[in-house]
């Protein structure tokens, strides 16, 4: 039983931290006002939201061309 409780918590703290990176950081949010003003964030993903975090948070930032990389990914090929 005891076992039982720690996997489910262990659950749901990974679980918590995955959901909580799924918001853009502060960070974020101000590169793509000025990157990329008429971007519409709720059409992000969660892995491209990750991404633009980790780039904002990196030690050379995000720049336009990381950042088309990035949405270049969700939009469809022709």
């Amino acid at each position: 039983m005891k076992a039982l409780t720690l996997a489910a918590a262990a659950f749901f703290a990974v679980a918590g931290a995955s959901y909580a990176q799924e918001a853009l950081s502060t960070g974020a949010v101000e590169q793509l006002q000025t990157l990329a003003p008429t971007l519409d964030v709720t059409t992000l993903t969660p892995i491209q939201i990750s991404e633009i975090n980790e780039a904002v948070a990196s030690q050379d930032g995000l720049d336009e061309s990381e950042l088309n990389t990035i949405i270049g990914k969700m939009e469809p090929a022709n």
